[in-house]
């Protein structure tokens, strides 16, 4: 399997390893960027055919070939490096004592999507106090407002996209 690391984080594996062909560069998990990591992570799983050794649906049974478990077992390292490997040293501290894929995923889920009040306000804040430098684009303006609209602790995420009721943040 081949791995490269580059700038951000690219992931790289041989045609033996993977179903695809693809080159995937995610940029690392620094925190504030979690709903977009997080969309990216998952679509880079899926494609892998790993994403159900982070979601909990890939199950190996009692009755599995050596080959199998050997299959299975290197699959789920797979995905637990994978996520590993696109998490900013800064952030490693958070899944250190992970062993499995979904662990690390459910650990980080937990960390970043807490649905308290305290988070709630803290977005309303966010949102009300943010204003656009002169040096920054409409476009990168707007980006870090949806992004802060679609957090998925956010109500507004839950409701669908579109949905702007910040006035019920609070409540």
């Amino acid at each position: 399997m081949e791995l490269l690391i580059c700038g951000g984080v690219e992931l790289c594996y041989s045609m033996a390893e993977s179903t695809t062909d693809d080159k995937w560069s995610i940029d690392k998990l620094e925190g504030s960027n979690w709903s977009t990591w997080k969309f990216q992570m998952k679509h880079m799983l899926l494609a892998k055919g790993l994403w159900g050794h982070v979601d909990g649906s890939e199950t190996i049974g009692e009755d599995a070939t050596p080959g199998q478990r050997a299959d299975f077992k290197r699959k789920a390292q797979r995905a637990f490096s994978s996520i590993v490997m696109t998490i900013d040293t800064s952030r490693l501290y958070l899944i250190t004592s992970c062993e499995k894929a979904n662990d690390a995923w459910s650990t980080l889920r937990d960390h970043f999507e807490r649905d308290t009040l305290a988070n709630k306000l803290l977005l309303k804040k966010q949102y009300f106090r943010m204003e656009m430098g002169e040096s920054t684009s409409v476009e990168s303006h707007l980006k870090r407002m949806k992004e802060l609209t679609c957090l998925d602790w956010s109500p507004c995420c839950r409701r669908g996209p579109g949905c702007y009721a910040f006035g019920e943040l609070a409540s």
